[in-house]
């Protein structure tokens, strides 16, 4: 629908009277204007208080133990298959699992064959 208005010689068309393509802009540069300074102010704010950094005497000195236990490893079975599982019973044995789904056995120190 285009109509337009005469006032004597001039003539006034709602397309031209109406048209929000500079307040668009506009108002997309202001936006875009606020947002950094929110942002520059929050970098600022969070950057103006600096944390104080921690001095050696805030943690004591706490000498180590030697009463480290010690460990030992030791080979039970080898050639395996990724060993998923592990349980002890009371009886001595040691029950585990395979990646694959293979459950398998050590009695008396023995892998009990498959």
């Amino acid at each position: 629908m285009r109509y337009h208005i005469a006032f004597g010689k001039f003539r006034i068309s709602p397309a031209k009277f109406y048209d929000f393509g500079d307040l668009m802009k506009y108002s997309r540069k202001i936006l875009s204007r606020t947002f950094f300074l929110i942002v520059l102010l929050c970098n600022i704010a969070c950057a103006g208080s600096p944390l104080t950094a921690a001095s050696d005497a805030d943690f004591p000195i706490v000498p180590i133990s030697k009463d480290v236990p010690k460990f030992r490893v030791e080979t039970v079975a080898a050639n395996l298959e990724i060993v998923w599982s592990i349980v002890f019973t009371t009886d001595g044995r040691m029950f585990f699992t395979e990646r694959p789904g293979r459950v398998r056995v050590i009695e008396n120190g023995k892998l009990r064959a498959a």
